[in-house]
Order: C-alpha cells, then structure tokens, then sequence
C-alpha cells in the first residue's frame, strides 16, 4: 500500500523564549509516531519551515533535525516554498529551505519553488502551487486564472498548496477553485482549520499566536493511502503542545517553564507593562498583558470588559462589512501585538 503525507506550517523560530521548549516537544513527537514502511511513505511538507521574523543560527539547528528524522522515514519528500521561506535580495527570490536538499543520505528532498505537476515514486500525480512572486500580479488571481491550461485540465491525485482558498463573503485573499478538475486538497499557509474549506487545510503544527488556539478541526497530517488502485484519504491528529492562558496580576500560575506536557503561555491581566509581567514571573512564559477596564451602565453596577487592540479591528472589520488582503492583514496584526 502506497502512502503520500501531507504535513503544514512548521514556523521554525527562535524569536519567543518558548520556542525551544514547544519545537523540541513537537520534534520528539514526530520521531516517535510509526508512519509505516520507509519504502511505502512519502511526504509533502507545505512550506514555511521557518518563522520570517527568527534568529537563523537555532532555527538552522531545528529544521536540519527535523528533515534528518524525516529522511529515515520517507522514501522521498517534497517541500514548497513558503512565504516565511522566502527573501528578495537585489530582486532575486531565495527561499531558507534550498539548502534542504543536502540532507539526508539519499537525495530524497526535493524543493519546489515554482508550480509544479510532480509523479511521486509511488505514482501520486500532484499539482503543487508554492509561494512565489509574480511581477504585476496578485498570486491569487495568477493561481485562480494565468496558469497554463495543463494545471486546470489534468485531474490529479492531489492539489496542494502554499496559499489560502478564497471564500465567499470574506475580506481575506485566496485562490478560487474552480477550474481546477482535481477534487483532492490539502493546504498550507492558512494556521486554523475553520470556515467552509477547513477540511482542506492541515493547520500549521501548533497555533503560533493566541487567534489561532481556536480551530474548528484539528490540526492534522493529512494521509492519503493507494491499495489497488482506490485512494482513501485519512488524518493523523497532531498533538497539542502550546496553550494560551490568562493569569491575574500577583496570582500564581500553575505551571512554570518546562513542568507539563504542554506548553503554557500567558497572558497577564491588568499589569501595566510586558517588562512588569516578565519580572513579577521569571519562571514563566508570558506572552503579553491585557488591561482590565471598568464601565459603569445604566442595567448592571461595574462590568468588566476585555478587547484586545486586535479584537476591535476584527469586529470593526465584520460590522462594516470591510475588504482587507490577507498580507495587509498580516501587516496590521504585527503592528497591533
């Protein structure tokens, strides 16, 4: 029986002091799980093996570990390019994971920085859509419309992808689907497996910021096995390892650095400053503050009321009904944290 896996996001990084702890954790765990035979599984890892805004020395230590695991596991392995993968420098594109194909004993990683259609070892026909630049244009409407007739025609095994799917009625980007013939997917750069196309996503391997906790399907490694000729598609559930909780201002937390399976993080609520919380609790990770308003109304006595800067763009978002894309959205995120 013929195997193809399909794993999302990695966001390799060194730029929280939890990243070690919560890489490491999910490292570990992959080595562990029993995929099958070597010779039986291949991989496709979905881009953005590192975090864009990351120190390159750890990150370096982390991806080689992880692809030199990978290796001893599947025959042959596929990694597009994502958009944390790749710099401009002088107007050329460079991706962090070209070195990727020195690993390993037998040249099995290959690195897909264009779109592709790829035959596997064990005859998977895919469409692979990586990130990439495209002079003058959006990559959504190149992958939507401006692709070669072949891309829309041939009904592959599998589409897959380093971009997100566009839904209706959203204010996020994405490709549309419907000239493609092929009725198989699995997405990366989307970290959340929520909204109508939430089966065709993986999710990255962990939520990397507190809005991507919540994920209507779990993130997963999609599976996708040939016996005579059927393929049936099935998930292997990643395991949790971060979690995001609060803690009042002086209160304990429960769990220090390194004391549990997960990972926990936390916010602390009604502190002034990050620099007050990180001193008040050095042997905890702490992500952030969140000030505790007071507001008198005329149907209760004192409410407590919490919205973070991004929750307001959110809902200010939904009310006006607003159009944003996904990369100004990115943009907008990182200026609010």
């Amino acid at each position: 029986m013929e195997q193809l896996n399909v794993l999302g996001d990695l966001h390799f990084g060194c730029s929280h002091d939890w990243d070690r702890e919560a890489i490491n954790k999910f490292i570990d765990w992959f080595e562990s799980f029993d995929f099958g035979k070597f010779e039986e599984n291949e991989l496709i890892q979905l881009g953005d093996i590192v975090d864009k805004s990351s120190n390159l020395g750890d990150t370096i230590e982390y991806v080689t570990r992880f692809f030199k695991i990978a290796c001893k596991k599947f025959k042959k392995i596929y990694v597009l390019g994502g958009n944390h993968c790749h710099k401009l420098y002088k107007e050329k594109s460079q991706y962090a994971s070209a070195f990727l194909k020195h690993i390993g004993e037998y040249n099995q990683i290959e690195t897909v920085f264009k779109e592709s259609l790829i035959l596997t070892p064990n005859n998977f026909h895919v469409i692979m859509l990586p990130y990439k630049r495209v002079n003058g244009k959006l990559l959504d409407e190149f992958y939507s419309d401006e692709l070669s007739s072949k891309f829309y025609d041939t009904q592959a095994d599998l589409l897959c992808g380093h971009v997100g799917i566009k839904e209706p009625k959203s204010f996020f980007g994405g490709i549309s689907l419907n000239r493609f013939k092929t009725k198989r997917y699995a997405f990366g750069h989307i970290h959340s497996r929520n909204g109508l196309y939430k089966k065709y996503y993986t999710g990255s391997i962990m939520p990397f910021k507190i809005n991507e906790e919540q994920s209507e399907l779990p993130r997963c490694i999609k599976v996708f096995q040939r016996n005579n000729n059927v393929i049936k598609e099935l998930e292997i559930q990643l395991p949790n390892i971060i979690t995001y909780d609060k803690v009042n201002l002086n209160d304990e937390p429960q769990y220090k650095k390194n004391s549990d399976i997960l990972v926990h993080i936390y916010s602390v609520v009604n502190c002034k400053n990050i620099n007050q919380a990180k001193n008040l609790y050095p042997d905890y990770y702490i992500h952030g503050i969140e000030k505790k308003y007071e507001q008198l109304t005329t149907t209760t006595s004192i409410k407590d009321i919490f919205m973070t800067p991004i929750e307001a763009l959110y809902q200010m978002i939904k009310e006006k009904k607003i159009i944003i894309k996904r990369k100004t959205m990115g943009l907008i995120e990182e200026l609010l944290k």
